[in-house]
């Protein structure tokens, strides 16, 4: 134990505050396992960790930490049975890793008995057929070897399939059964035969993930599967009760009586579609001012008036933590999938051009280079009802009105005096916890110039793809929208472009060589009275015919007049 221990101390400062408690449960789990008399230990066992403690595992954003710290994962010899006692299909969200997870389990499934069957649950699920056949080979099953090689894309064999996963149904051989109809193809009715015959709603959630490749028809069947199986009603009656705080109707006959189970499956089930919510709520929270000030304490800083305040609120608007830049592009990119693009639009145009990130938690050293501490040895405020919301903002400090009279003195040396004046008065607001709002700017200028700003070239590329979708849609609409001679809808079309090149290069920042290079050579250039600075590019064209063919027309006359 001394050894688990120490191991699972080494990567605990990345993990967070939700999944600190879930690993907490977890080690006194399996130092109960050990401790515990055999008939409360297999208990304990079968029951697994309590669901109270499961659930800060779904709110934490350190999976992968929580899934390192598994003892069994780490010593390559997992079962079903410990991952669903520690609730891993409900707070696992990452696909890529829970592959790897159930292929270490169907790994020791095989290994325990020598037996493929007691893998192919696993091995089907994650679509790896050939891996049973080449099983079968190796323990010198011929004729199951024989079976595996076949086409199941075709009736026959899907039929055959079928036909034994039923006989093996009445041999309550229940979890191969499930993974024969996974071989013919059958999800729903392998989700049935794990539902309701192994009672594992763990296991059904595990196999529909890894072989519903559709997202779409996953997310559609796995919210149709909970609410059946944990709130006990129809996805309609889920969405119509949804959001209804003021109903008190009892639950169910077939609905989970944990609460913690029900919380979880509706997270779950209503995560994809309130993920825009979630980011408008999210972005009106970052900004608000009371959240802003307790960011502030937290990280140990006091600004002396409401001026600094909001010189510091508002470069932290410019500043966002990996976590927040992802929410930014999940939210974007859910906009753009539901056909949206000007809603994506509208959520990229909020972030800063320039990639300015910080780290989750890193805002105190921010603070401490920006604003002066009150107290420096103090530790900073850990909760929010530490701070006193009555203290005013402004504070004024009392300096003592120090006079000198002195005629001989130059205006060198005055001017001398006066800035070791103002470089005191700087000296005593930084003790005072007054930070003076230039020096603020300054520093926060500093600070930012010495973190990397570089353009973000992801948000941009994404910014084009959706004002090229909207300028796609509006072209599509521009020649129905004129119906008129070729000469009025080019003149319509030079227009439309003309205004789009300049949207374009207002929210995605392009500029190319060549008007840089107008840019510059326009400095100090003063344009004529005279001259039609608001001429239209239709216009512009029009002038360059008339004026080519008034050319023309020259070089012909003098042509006849050098014939004659």
């Amino acid at each position: 134990m001394a050894g688990g221990y120490a191991a699972a101390a080494s990567g605990i400062e990345t993990v967070d505050e939700c999944g600190l408690r879930y690993l907490m449960a977890m080690k006194q789990h399996e130092y109960l396992l050990l401790c515990l008399p055999i008939k409360q230990r297999m208990e304990l066992k079968k029951n697994g960790i309590a669901s109270s403690d499961i659930i800060w595992a779904q709110h934490s954003e350190t999976e992968t930490e929580l899934l390192n710290a598994i003892p069994s994962l780490q010593k390559s010899n997992p079962t079903w049975e410990e991952l669903r006692s520690l609730g891993i299909a409900w707070w696992l969200k990452n696909t890529s890793s829970l592959k790897i997870c159930i292929e270490k389990i169907a790994k020791a499934a095989f290994q325990q008995n020598q037996d493929p069957m007691d893998s192919s649950l696993f091995y089907l699920a994650l679509k790896k057929k050939n891996v049973l056949t080449h099983l079968f080979k190796t323990v010198r099953n011929q004729q199951m070897a024989d079976f595996f090689m076949q086409d199941f894309n075709t009736d026959h064999w899907k039929k055959v399939a079928a036909k034994n996963a039923f006989v093996l149904m009445s041999k309550q051989r229940f979890q191969h059964a499930a993974a024969f109809f996974l071989l013919s193809g059958g999800l729903k009715d392998a989700l049935q035969t794990i539902l309701y015959k192994c009672n594992d709603l763990q296991l059904a959630m595990v196999v529909l993930r890894l072989y519903e490749s559709d997202i779409d028809s996953q997310q559609s069947m796995l919210k149709d599967m909970l609410c059946r199986e944990v709130f006990s009603q129809s996805v309609e009656e889920f969405e119509q009760m949804r959001g209804n705080l003021d109903d008190d109707s009892p639950l169910g006959y077939g609905a989970s009586r944990d609460p913690y189970v029900r919380s979880m499956a509706y997270w779950i089930a209503t995560l994809r579609t309130n993920l825009s919510d979630i980011f408008n709520f999210y972005s009106f929270l970052r900004k608000h001012p009371l959240v802003v000030r307790q960011r502030l304490a937290d990280a140990g800083a006091q600004v002396g008036s409401t001026e600094q305040f909001l010189a510091v609120a508002k470069q932290l608007e410019t500043l966002v933590t990996p976590s927040e830049r992802r929410l930014y592009f999940r939210t974007a990119a859910e906009h753009m999938a539901h056909g949206c693009p000007m809603l994506a639009l509208d959520v990229l145009s909020r972030l800063p051009k320039n990639i300015s990130m910080v780290k989750d938690g890193s805002f105190r050293t921010l603070f401490m280079g920006q604003v002066s501490v009150t107290n420096p040895v103090a530790d900073p405020v850990e909760n929010s009802m530490d701070v006193d919301w009555s203290k005013p903002t402004n504070v004024i400090s009392n300096d003592d009105l120090a006079l000198e009279w002195s005629d001989d003195d130059n205006d060198d040396q005055f001017d001398e005096m006066e800035g070791k004046t103002s470089k005191d008065d700087t000296k005593s607001n930084e003790i005072d916890g007054v930070a003076h709002p230039n020096k603020i700017a300054k520093d926060g200028n500093h600070h930012t110039e010495g973190m990397s700003e570089t353009p973000d070239v992801l948000a941009q590329h994404l910014k084009f793809v959706a004002s090229l979708r909207i300028l796609t849609e509006e072209l599509s609409t521009l020649a129905s929208g004129f119906e008129v001679d070729g000469g009025q809808l080019r003149y319509q079309l030079l227009i439309w472009l003309e205004k789009e090149v300049n949207v374009l290069q207002d929210l995605c920042d392009y500029r190319s060589t060549s008007d840089a290079q107008v840019d510059d050579s326009d400095e100090g250039f003063e344009p004529e009275d005279d001259a039609d600075t608001s001429c239209s590019l239709h216009d512009a064209i029009r002038k360059d015919r008339t004026e080519i063919m008034a050319k023309l027309q020259f070089v012909r006359k003098r042509r006849k007049m050098a014939d004659c």
